[in-house]
């Protein structure tokens, strides 16, 4: 079952991680929803790379 975002939706294409409020409270969901997409993603319009594996995570560092 898909995580929900506080709001009520599953597509987080469009959250910015940054200013949403809704994932201020409980920013889970979401990375649940990065961690679907690859354990190594871009942030949509941020400029960053979103890292959710610890294996991809320690090979980066």
């Amino acid at each position: 079952m898909p995580s929900v975002h506080p709001l009520g939706t599953t597509d987080y294409s469009d959250v910015d991680f940054f200013s949403d409020p809704g994932l201020v409270a409980d920013p889970y969901p979401f990375y649940d929803y990065l961690r679907t997409k690859c354990p190594v993603t871009p942030v949509p319009r941020s400029g960053v790379v979103a890292v959710t594996g610890y294996a991809e995570l320690t090979e980066a560092s």
